[in-house]
C-alpha cells in the first residue's frame, strides 16, 4: 500500500492511499468516514485492480480549512485526485454521500473517463419537499425524512466539540441533506450497479424501483436484512459485497 498527500487547487492538503495494480477503481466514502472505512474490501479488490481512495477535507487525515465544504468543491477534489494520479479512465464505488460526488462529477465533467459505477445505498433526496405526499416521500427519500438533519443517529455528537473539522463537517452535512439529486441521477449514463441494504434506512421498495428506472440499463442487487444489509453493508457483509462488485466490474 502507498499512502501520501496531494494539494488541491485551493491549497488544501488531502490524504490518499493506493494499493494493487491494474485498472483503477476509486472508492468514495460516506459522510464523516475516512477512506480506511473500506478496509474490509480493499484487500480483495486489490487482487484484481488498483484501488484508490482519499479522505475528503475535514475527514480522516486530511486538512480541515475554513472553507470549501460544498458538495461541488468535494467533487472538484475528487476530479483533482484522479488527475493527480493520472487516471485516464477509472471505475468508481460510492457509498452514501460518496454517490453525490459521482452524480455531480458526471453532471459537471461527463462520463467519458468513468468505465463503471457502483452506487451503494443512497437516495436522491434527504429532506422532503412540503408538497410531496407520503408515496413521494417514500419514493425519493427512503426513511430518513422525519429526522432532524443535525440529530441523525450519532451525527449530532460530531458538533458538540467545535473543532475546525467538526465545523466543516456540519457545513457538509447541511449541504448534503439540502440537495435534490433526482435530475442528476436520471442523467447517469455509465454502466451502473445499484446495491441497497435490506435493513438500511433506504430499505424502501418504491425508492429501489425508482432508482432502477431512473438509471437506464442499471443492474440492481440487495444484501438482505438477514445478511447484514444495513446502510454500511459494504463492511457488514463484505464477502457478498465484494463478490457482487468483482462480478460487475469484471464483465
Amino acid at each position: 500500500m502507498h499512502e501520501g498527500f496531494f494539494t488541491t487547487s485551493d491549497n488544501v492538503r488531502l490524504h490518499y492511499m493506493t494499493v494493487g495494480e491494474g485498472e483503477p477503481v476509486v472508492l468514495l466514502s460516506g459522510f464523516s468516514l475516512p477512506c480506511t472505512c473500506w478496509e474490509q474490501n480493499v484487500e480483495e479488490l486489490a487482487h484484481h485492480y488498483r484501488v484508490c481512495a482519499f479522505d475528503y477535507r475535514a475527514h480522516g487525515q486530511s486538512e480541515a480549512p475554513g472553507y470549501g465544504y460544498q458538495i461541488e468543491r468535494l467533487t472538484k477534489d475528487f476530479a483533482e485526485f484522479v488527475d493527480f494520479l493520472g487516471l485516464e479512465t477509472f471505475s468508481v464505488i460510492g457509498h452514501s454521500m460518496g454517490n453525490t460526488l459521482v452524480w455531480d462529477y458526471l453532471s459537471l465533467y461527463g462520463g467519458a473517463r468513468v468505465k463503471k459505477f457502483v452506487q451503494v445505498d443512497q437516495a436522491p433526496c434527504m429532506v422532503a419537499d412540503p408538497s410531496w405526499g407520503e408515496e413521494d416521500r417514500r419514493r425519493w427519500l427512503g426513511l430518513v425524512h422525519d429526522r432532524d438533519m443535525f440529530d441523525f443517529g450519532d451525527f449530532g455528537k460530531l458538533f458538540d466539540d467545535p473543532t475546525p473539522a467538526n465545523a466543516g463537517l456540519k457545513v457538509i452535512l447541511h449541504n448534503h441533506f439540502a440537495r435534490d439529486w433526482r435530475r442528476e441521477v436520471e442523467r447517469v449514463d455509465v454502466p451502473t450497479l445499484i446495491v441497497m441494504g435490506g435493513k438500511s434506512h433506504n430499505a424502501e421498495p418504491l425508492l429501489w424501483e425508482w432508482l432502477r428506472q431512473a438509471i437506464k440499463g442499471s443492474e440492481f442487487a440487495t444484501i438482505g436484512a438477514d445478511e447484514g444489509g444495513s446502510h454500511d453493508l459494504y463492511s457488514e457483509n463484505s464477502e457478498k459485497f465484494n463478490a457482487l462488485v468483482l462480478d460487475f466490474l469484471g464483465r
